[in-house]
């Protein structure tokens, strides 16, 4: 133990908590707001230091709870594999924990245990094991005893080995341990995965550049303020650039995003998916590949009789799916042979059991049959060592045993046929397991009551036939084989092996010459042949439907699997990964050839293949990187540890939960606890909608943060009688602007629906930047907008509505002695003169007459209400604004996103108390109650709403006449290139499934080095107006 170690993988470097919270404390926005917060200490301001410290802890806590919840995932994913092993040490068979073996102990392996270590064999009975998590390979490989091992030979191929992570399925053995923990194999793979760390996404690398630039153009803007006066710093000053400085940051920003994802990861959650990093998210908006592993994945895992024939009676097809044992049998052909009617099911057979005395044809005579089909069932079941427990659905079935046997159950039990019944009536005498070398089982019953025996085989087709003189016909007659049937049986085989099943033959004979010392060359001889039965692992039953949504999503599926290439095309013809008319060499390649291939020959295939069958871990990750050379964003799926590598390496990885192994999980960004291939469409899916909605609520926020700017840089104009600029806003209702009003939208935003057409336009160009052309435009007209009607509603309440008050209200400005008013009116005051002094700060009398006589800030402070309560119903608004770029409100639906409605009137409801609660009003927001200044604030807000719908009619206009120019100038292009036998050409050579929806404005291209004139033609082919409605 001291040398080597404990038998265990070293997991992955913890995740420090202070660390990880002093990391969001210190992000640049926060940064700025801390400087905010120590200005607002020094000038002695605390009401609106403790607010700014509240935000500051308030965004740090939230992202940091976010992102150690998803690093604590995967612990709740983890499985209990091996915890416990029978080892023979010093003579004595020991129980131990599995992570106390060491190299040289010898293990005991039985049917059923997990694989504790890498062992090489030293005595096998029957033994198989299920290496499908290290090489994919769904069928379990049978083990001997060999003398070498050929360390260029694969996993999968070296018999006297087994492997750690591994299941044995059949039979017992025992190995002496050569490796444990990160020395296995499972253990170099688990190092693979470790090794590479985790890169910033482009969202990431945005956001950082967004908050450094945001801390710069705050702190700019406050030097503006001191330059403006002359750097004479005062307490004026100072508030006047704290309040620029964070009305420049979206204080709720990195809150809300955190939120938006934890949001998303919770509907994620809830349809399968379990996200452990939350940047998969981003990367599932731009995705362009999902490369699949099959079993597991594409496929259930889990073998089943698919076709067959019955000698005498023809092909069939056996339906249903899966270990539920429910389905009928479909005869195609009967070779002359009449029945009512060609399907079997459950009772049909039942009945036809009882009146053929099938149970009786145990013990019956040579010239006693029954037909080939019961015959077929009988030996499916007695033949066999697995169990099948039936349940009413078919989760709740279980099974236990070789994949092969579970299916060939499965199908007599689909006929309502199970060793039970003949449980008292048959007893097994005699069995002589499955050899690899022989490539067949027997076993021997005796009838408890006559006495008789009967043999039943199965195998491969050579061995059964060598071993078969007989068969049985339409009529139940035993045949003698002709060389013409022999040939209509390998033609049969052919057909099955053509569409990947694995076949398997079957025969029997009643044996009057049993005896206890019979051997297998006594009983395998003189067989009655009675049919093939064909054994796949079908695929998921949302497979197909999955990849057709993929496609039309834009998004290419790819199948990598270790299976044999005639299964795995056969597969992908299933599910639509390759045509069914298409040659399936066409877009397949072998796992071998793909690895010979260098960089640049890879990257001079016109396509990369669809299909890539018997590959190794290093050549999904070869496949992985190709793509990345041409710039698509990949997502990898998988379930065993194979496939860890290749998860690691690709943009998003994805592990099945329940099938995977914890290295596989450990590698994935994406964990499916449902293991259901249609998760990851509804997961790409769902990634679109976060990426979308992240926009429209940046949009919301920004839009915020650039009218209050305008307003405040603007206001630098604004001076009293003694120069010093007057807020149009203060502080306190900047950050209650910022935190209280602007969120619950933007929240409402990060829940809005997925847009109707989500999945039927291409992904998000890879690094495309998330402020596009249209987001930056939007930003700036609903900024700009919101600013002006904002300083507009400050002033008119000043300038307009107020001197009109002031009339009858005797109103003296402070300062302002009384000769001024013997030969003035209130109409000869200057502007400045209304701004009353010192109205930037708490007023420290002892009463409000005396406040008042003093400063005479009570214009300003109406004013101030007025401005905010404009601003807070314009950015209410504009959360209905940012819904949808490019559709007015009413054609989004005004009230579908009920969260945005009910934001509206909570931030209504939020902001009256502010105005109308004595001291809270004028000492702390620096505000007055209003009146008739809602007049100016519901225009305000009306105009806004107004505008904004106009602009996005014009937009409509604008952009479905730059679509309609950009098709019109593709078309012509494309028709003076090409003829059209190359159009033709190019549709049989290109690969059409990934331009789905081509759009103009995406540039959406296939692979980078196809050339001009098979550019224009993947124009040609697919270009097509974009309607109105999907503008």
């Amino acid at each position: 133990m001291e040398q080597f170690g404990s038998n265990e993988l070293k997991g992955g470097k913890k995740v420090n908590p202070v660390l990880l919270f002093l990391q969001h404390l210190f992000s640049y926005l926060l940064l700025l707001l801390m400087v905010a917060m120590v200005f607002s200490i020094i000038s002695q301001e605390y009401i609106e230091a403790g607010v700014i410290g509240f935000i500051v802890l308030f965004n740090a806590t939230v992202g940091f709870l976010q992102e150690y919840k998803s690093e604590q995932t995967l612990a709740a994913l983890k499985s209990l594999s091996a915890s416990f092993s029978t080892v023979r040490r010093g003579g004595e068979i020991l129980e131990i924990n599995s992570r106390d073996i060491v190299p040289g102990d010898i293990i005991i392996l039985e049917e059923g245990d997990i694989v504790p270590a890498d062992l090489r064999l030293i005595e096998t009975s029957s033994l198989e094991i299920n290496e499908a998590t290290l090489t994919g390979e769904a069928a379990p490989v049978h083990k001997v005893i060999e003398e070498r091992i050929n360390a260029e030979e694969a996993l999968g191929d070296r018999a006297n080995m087994a492997y750690s992570g591994c299941v044995v399925t059949r039979g017992r053995g025992e190995g002496v341990v050569v490796a444990t923990g990160q020395r296995t194999e499972l253990g170099k793979i688990a190092q693979k995965v470790s090794k590479k760390g985790s890169k910033a996404t482009r969202m990431q690398i945005e956001l950082r550049k967004l908050a450094i630039s945001l801390f710069i153009v705050g702190m700019l803007l406050g030097v503006l303020v001191l330059g403006v006066h002359s750097f004479v710093v005062d307490k004026e000053v100072s508030m006047y650039a704290i309040s620029l400085g964070v009305a420049a940051i979206p204080e709720s920003l990195m809150a809300v995003l955190t939120l938006a994802m934890a949001m998303g990861v919770k509907r994620m959650a809830k349809c399968g998916a379990v996200v452990r990093k939350l940047t998969a998210l981003e990367s599932l908006s731009s995705t362009t590949d999902i490369c699949s592993d099959k079993t597991g994945t594409l496929t259930q895992a889990k073998m089943v009789v698919a076709n067959g024939f019955a000698c005498g009676l023809g092909a069939f097809a056996v339906q249903g799916t899966g270990w539920h044992p429910v389905g009928e049998v479909k005869f195609s052909v009967r070779n002359g042979c009449t029945e009512e009617n060609g399907t079997i099911n459950k009772g049909k057979f039942e009945r036809e059991l009882l009146s053929s005395e099938l149970l009786r044809s145990v013990e019956s005579s040579t010239g006693m049959n029954s037909s080939a089909i019961h015959q077929l069932v009988l030996c499916s079941t007695l033949c066999n060592s697995a169990t099948v427990t039936s349940a009413s659905s078919a989760e709740g079935t279980k099974a236990v045993g070789d994949p092969t046997e579970i299916a060939l159950e499965c199908f007599a039990q689909k006929l309502g046929f199970t060793r039970n019944s003949v449980k008292g009536t048959v007893l097994m005498t005699v069995e002589f397991p499955f050899d690899s070398v022989v490539k067949k089982m027997t076993r021997v019953y005796k009838n408890e009551y006559s006495g008789k025996h009967v043999a039943y085989l199965k195998g491969a087709l050579e061995a059964v036939l060598e071993a078969s003189s007989f068969y049985l016909n339409c009529n139940n007659e035993v045949t003698e084989i002709t060389e013409e049937y022999r040939q209509i049986l390998f033609s049969e085989m052919n057909k099955m092996a053509g569409r990947g099943l694995r076949v398997m033959a079957f025969a029997y004979r009643n044996m009057d010459d049993f005896n206890e010392d019979i051997t297998r060359d006594d009983v395998d001889n003189h067989m009655i042949l009675i049919g093939l039965l064909g054994i796949y692992d079908p695929p998921r039953d949302e497979a197909k439907e999955s990849v057709e949504q993929s496609r039309s999503a834009g998004i290419n599926v790819r199948m990598v699997t270790g299976d044999h290439p005639a299964t795995a095309a056969a597969i992908a013809q299933d599910i639509s990964i390759l045509s069914s008319g298409e040659d399936p060499h066409a877009g397949t390649m072998v796992g071998h050839e793909l690895d010979r291939m260098s960089k640049s020959q890879l990257d001079d295939l016109l396509v990369l293949p669809r299909v890539v069958s018997r590959c190794s871990p290093d050549t999904k990750v070869n496949l992985i990187h190709a793509l990345h050379r041409r710039g698509k964003v990949v997502v990898m799926t998988g379930d065993g540890v194979n496939d860890a590598p290749a998860l690691k390496s690709a943009d998003i990885g994805v592990a099945m939960g329940q099938g995977g192994s914890d290295v596989t999980k450990e590698a994935a960004d994406i964990v499916l606890s449902d293991d259901n291939i249609s998760t990851i469409v509804k997961a790409i899916k769902e990634g679109r909608r976060i990426s979308d909605n992240i926009q429209k609520f940046i949009v919301h926020l920004l839009t915020g943060n650039v009218a209050q700017v305008i307003a405040l840089i603007v206001g630098l104009s604004m001076r009293d009688r003694y120069n010093e600029a007057v807020f149009p806003m203060s502080p306190l209702q900047i950050l209650w602007l910022n935190m209280i009003t602007i969120s619950p939208p933007a929240l409402s935003l990060a829940v809005e629906k997925a847009e109707a057409d989500i999945m039927e336009r291409p992904p998000r160009k890879k690094g495309e930047s998330l402020f596009t052309k249209d987001i930056i435009l939007d930003i700036f007209v609903y900024g700009v907008l919101g600013g002006a009607l904002t300083l507009a509603s400050f002033v008119i309440a000043i300038g307009f509505v107020n001197p009109v008050q002031l009339q009858n209200e005797s109103y003296t400005p402070a300062n302002l002695s009384a000769p001024y008013w013997e030969n003035n009116s209130v109409q000869d005051l200057a502007f400045h003169d209304y701004l009353g002094i010192y109205c930037n700060q708490r007023c420290t009398l002892p009463t409000e007459e005396a406040c008042e006589e003093m400063y005479a800030c009570s214009l300003v402070q109406r004013a101030r209400a007025t401005a905010f309560a404009t601003l807070t119903f314009i950015l209410l608004l504009n959360g209905f604004n940012c819904r949808a770029a490019a559709k007015t409100v009413f054609e989004a639906g005004i009230l579908k996103n009920k969260f945005m409605t009910a934001s509206l009137f909570f931030g209504i409801a939020l902001m009256i108390p502010t105005m109308y609660i004595p001291i809270v009003n004028k000492q702390y927001f620096k505000q007055r109650s209003i009146t008739i200044e809602w007049a100016i604030v519901v225009a305000s807000a009306a105009f806004f709403f107004t505008v904004c719908q106009v602009y996005k009619k014009a937009k409509q206009v604008f952009i479905r006449r730059r679509r309609k120019a950009k098709v019109e100038l593709m078309r012509k292009r494309s028709h003076s290139r090409m003829t059209r036998t190359d159009l033709r050409s190019a549709r049989s050579d290109v690969d059409l499934s990934s331009l789905t929806h081509s759009n103009s404005q995406q540039n959406y291209k296939s692979d980078n080095q196809i050339n001009r004139k098979e550019r224009a033609a993947k124009v040609h082919v697919k270009v097509e107006p974009m309607s109105e409605s999907r503008v």
